[in-house]
Order: structure tokens, then C-alpha cells, then sequence
């Protein structure tokens, strides 16, 4: 019996762990492919922006309340700058994802531009809505990212609008004031939730 030589076994191993390696990148691989076709399932904000349409043209007269979503990675060209596009797909993948986890089949999720998501909420108002966006928000803040061994994390921001607070906006409006709301909390340090209402007070006082 002609037992293997050390040099020999340690070839082994080598090959057996470059195996066992590249069955871990094709698994890595193949979960943020998924996640990518997840997040391309996402309606486009024409579709939101359509679909809040036809909410406020079935609520005209009515008490029903719709909240209105901007959301917004926070720093995400620096991500993209720092780590590479791939991962800041998989970041823009992350939120996709999150999006169907969080909210009702029922909602109106829409892609706007490349980091920035529209959210249609029926029945909930502006406080209902921020609640929501805001365990979104401290979700993805818990996210531990990787890039070359090396962990971060990403956090988003957003601003919300409802036509309960603003019976008279159209649809446009209403995208315009959560967009405001949005760029507002940017503006006062990022990673939270801004009302459109709570900007409107403090521009009148």
C-alpha cells in the first residue's frame, strides 16, 4: 500500500478548499441575481404616480386616506464610488427587497431614478405611513454589508404626504410635497422620516 506524500495531502486540501470556495461565490452569485430579478419586478414610478391617480380619482368625495412615499438611499454615489456598482446594486437589491417585506400586496411600489423608490399607500394616513417607512428604515440601517471582507452599512431617508392633509393636490402634488418632505430630511442629517405636513408648519411659523 503507497501512502500519499505531505506535499500530495496538502494538494488535496488546496484543491478541496478552492473547491468548497468557488461553490460559496456561485451560491453568492446566484443569491444576488435573485435578489437583482426581485427588484427589477418593481413597478416604475409612471405606474405609482398612474396607480395614485386612479386612488384619489375612486376616493373624490370620499374619506379614504392614501400616504404618498419618497424614498432615498442616503450617500449612495459615495457607496457606488467607494465599493463598486455591483455592490451598490446589491444595496438598491437590499431595499427592493425589504419593500416586499414590509408592505401589502395591496401597495404601490415604484422605482424612481436609480436609488430613490415611490411607496402608494392605501387606507393610511401620513403618521400610519412614517411608522411603517420608519421599521423599513431601521431594518436596512441593521443590514451588514460586505465589500472586499470589509463590513458597512447604508441608511435611507424619506418624506411622506397624504391626501388627508391635502384634499386639494393632484397626484403631481402630492409626489412634489413627499419629495420636498424628502429633501428635507436630507438636509437635517439624513436616516429619518419627514412629514410634508411637519415642513409646511415650520415654514408658516
Amino acid at each position: 500500500m503507497v501512502e500519499s506524500s505531505p506535499a500530495g495531502r496538502s494538494l488535496n486540501q488546496i484543491e478541496k478548499l478552492k473547491a468548497a470556495y468557488a461553490k460559496r461565490l456561485e451560491s453568492e452569485f446566484r443569491r444576488l441575481e435573485s435578489l437583482s430579478s426581485r427588484l427589477e419586478t418593481h413597478p416604475s414610478c409612471e405606474n405609482a404616480l398612474s396607480e395614485l391617480h386612479s386612488a384619489l380619482h375612486k376616493l373624490a368625495g370620499a374619506a379614504g386616506t392614501f400616504g404618498f412615499h419618497s424614498l432615498d438611499i442616503d450617500h449612495f454615489k459615495a457607496i457606488n464610488d467607494t465599493y463598486g456598482h455591483s455592490v451598490g446594486d446589491t444595496v438598491i437589491a437590499a431595499v427592493g427587497t425589504l419593500l416586499r417585506q414590509h408592505f401589502r400586496i395591496t401597495d404601490t411600489l415604484g422605482r424612481y431614478g436609480g436609488e430613490e423608490f415611490t411607496l402608494v399607500l392605501p387606507d393610511c394616513d401620513a403618521d400610519q405611513a412614517r411608522k411603517l417607512v420608519n421599521r423599513l428604515r431601521e431594518d436596512f440601517a441593521d443590514i451588514k454589508f460586505t465589500s472586499d471582507g470589509a463590513p458597512f452599512t447604508c441608511t435611507l431617508s424619506a418624506g411622506v404626504a397624504d391626501n388627508h392633509q391635502f384634499p386639494k393636490d393632484t397626484a403631481e402634488a402630492l409626489l412634489e410635497k413627499a419629495d420636498q418632505a424628502l429633501y428635507r430630511a436630507k438636509r437635517i442629517g439624513r436616516n429619518r422620516v419627514v412629514r410634508a405636513s411637519d415642513q409646511q408648519a415650520q415654514g408658516s411659523s
